[in-house]
């Protein structure tokens, strides 16, 4: 008689959680009990192992003859838990069939792990080219494997994350916890990165960005950074939207295509130390500066007065007002001023108002 089928499932489960995923899956096969088990079971691993033994154990069985029924039998055990909202703490997927028909399913079964309370996901791609998650609360840990994945988003404020395998990865974007030490470390690992965007950062004050390959930078909104240090020889775009003006310095001169510049703050928004920072971007073809108000735009008189133009060498500058404009015809002429003090030598000035500003519309 199996005594140990008849213990209960909380115990049975425990029992599972020390063999190897093909051993599970085998007991699910040969007994029903078993079988209601592992259909519980909080630990899913569906890799190419999984799916070639798999296969080697249904044949000559009236189960799962067929990979697409194989395939049919995972969808409906995820779908099934995520409907009675099942604990799954460890969810693994690993890609590398190579067919086009995959892609679906593939994001079928990511839609599963991003959006059930999975505590862990574990997700291998060899063909997967680009990914996107979102937040989600009670993710704790998003490790990817793909060696050919070239562009990823992710927004989560409160995992960890673990991307030093993605080695041909070009585009990262970030909206998360990150410190100074993960930046450093991670862009170390991703030789290959030509598109680096930091949102909402909190946690970075003082980093470090070297890299030969690195053509677009953007730090957006990441309060307590205080001084980034540059060795981007290839560096063409830089974008940085803050409150308070950080340290800038580069081993490179920095010859970018375009510079765009928005202070969020509507109070007292000019000092010396932005028109210092203002300086260090006077060599871009295109200086784009993102303000509040056609107000916070003029730089008062007496400042003015004390320090020098400090883009002096851009020919092309757009200011964008989030704000209408709506100025005496006085008032049109001091900003007009105050913008060709900070670049007197322009061939084109720019103004938009009242809209969403995109600096990638500026393709130079």
């Amino acid at each position: 008689m199996d005594r140990i089928s008849e213990l209960p499932e909380p115990i049975l489960q425990h029992i599972l959680s020390f063999l190897p995923f093909k051993q599970v899956f085998q007991c699910a096969i040969l007994a029903k009990r078993w079988k209601h088990v592992w259909s519980t079971f909080p630990i899913l691993r569906f890799d190419q192992t999984y799916f070639n033994s798999l296969s080697k154990i249904a044949k000559g069985r009236d189960v799962w003859l067929k990979r697409g029924d194989l395939y049919s039998f995972v969808e409906k055990n995820l779908e099934s838990r995520r409907t009675q909202r099942l604990l799954v703490k460890n969810f693994t997927l690993s890609d590398r069939w190579g067919r086009q028909k995959s892609a679906s399913r593939v994001d079928r079964w990511l839609s599963f792990a991003l959006e059930s309370n999975v505590e862990e996901r574990n997700l291998g791609f060899e063909r997967l080219m680009a990914i996107g998650i979102e937040e989600n609360r009670d993710l704790e840990r998003v490790e990817l494997e793909a060696p050919n994945l070239c562009s990823v988003h992710i927004v989560q404020t409160s995992c960890e994350i673990n991307l030093v395998h993605c080695k041909n990865l070009k585009k990262l974007k970030l909206q998360a916890c990150i410190t100074d030490d993960w930046l450093n470390d991670h862009l170390s690992e991703l030789p290959l990165i030509e598109t680096l965007e930091l949102t909402c950062c909190s946690l970075l004050k003082r980093i470090e960005i070297s890299s030969d390959q690195l053509k677009s930078l953007a730090l957006l909104a990441c309060w307590n950074l205080v001084e980034v240090k540059l060795d981007a020889p290839k560096l063409c775009r830089f974008n940085h939207y803050t409150r308070s003006v950080i340290s800038l310095s580069s081993s490179n001169a920095l010859n970018l295509s375009v510079a765009t510049y928005g202070m969020i703050s509507r109070e007292d928004p000019w000092n010396v130390k932005k028109i210092e920072f203002l300086s260090k971007l006077s060599n871009s073809k295109l200086l784009s500066l993102s303000l509040q108000s056609a107000e916070n735009a003029i730089i008062p008189k007496r400042l003015r007065k004390t320090v020098s133009s400090p883009a002096y060498n851009v020919k092309h500058l757009h200011l964008f007002l989030s704000s209408p404009l709506s100025f005496t015809r006085y008032a049109i002429g001091e900003l007009v001023d105050s913008l060709l003090w900070i670049s007197p030598l322009l061939d084109i000035l720019t103004i938009e108002a009242g809209s969403i500003y995109k600096p990638d519309d500026y393709e130079l």
